[in-house]
């Protein structure tokens, strides 16, 4: 049987300014080399914001 790709989407309130984002990704590739790593949105000012949103999809 073939390897699963893995794809995680990342969604966070870092920003771009610092290097918060670089090191979360950092550690998931880590963790799980193969994975695909798709930028949803850093800019998220309260997150609670963009769980509203997803709640919209689900």
């Amino acid at each position: 049987m073939g390897k699963e790709k893995k794809i995680i989407t990342f969604t966070s309130d870092f920003g771009y300014k610092n290097g918060w984002e670089a090191q979360c990704k950092a550690i998931i590739l880590k963790i799980t080399p193969s994975a695909t790593i798709i930028d949803v949105i850093n800019l998220v000012h309260h997150l609670n914001n963009a769980l509203n949103l997803l709640n919209l999809f689900i």
